[in-house]
């Protein structure tokens, strides 16, 4: 087993609030490091979309679950610090949300574009969405609300 072989068990491992996006694409996982010598263990490094995630528990122990079920010895390190940002989201991410009707704004873009239409012409409905995550926005060209990362 090597880490690319362990981030292949990540990647099956998804957010319990977006089940169509795994915690890899949504950048939750920051990296896998793997130790010197016998035995070989693996150290999971992960960050929360926001530091009061309710759901970072959950992630936690279905991340657990997933690298047990696979025989390998590990630890999961939470890092909070650099936070995560809508940037760390990878591009197999950003389609997965986008086709789920949800906008993420990465670095040097102006603002959310539509998932629905594309169009760029959107207003701030609510700085609060569903989660602590997100916040609730309105397309103008289209009038469909839709869900954007902070």
């Amino acid at each position: 087993m090597v880490a690319a072989d362990l981030m292949a068990i990540l990647r099956q491992v998804t957010d319990p609030e977006l089940p169509f996006v795994s915690v890899c694409d949504l950048g939750i996982v920051r990296r896998v490091e793997e130790s010197e010598g016998p035995p070989r263990q693996y150290t999971v490094v992960i960050t929360p979309t926001f530091s009061g995630c309710p759901a970072f528990s959950v992630i936690e122990r279905d991340i657990d679950a997933a690298l047990r079920a696979a025989g390998i010895a590990f630890r999961v390190v939470k890092e909070l610090s650099p936070p995560w940002r809508s940037s760390d989201v990878t591009e197999a991410g950003r389609a997965a949300l986008k086709a789920n009707g949800i906008a993420v704004v990465c670095g040097g873009e102006s603002g959310p574009r539509c998932p629905h239409c594309d169009s760029d012409n959107v207003e701030t409905v609510s700085e609060f969405g569903a989660t602590a995550c997100k916040r609730f926005a309105r397309c103008l060209r289209c009038s469909e609300p839709f869900e954007v990362f902070k």
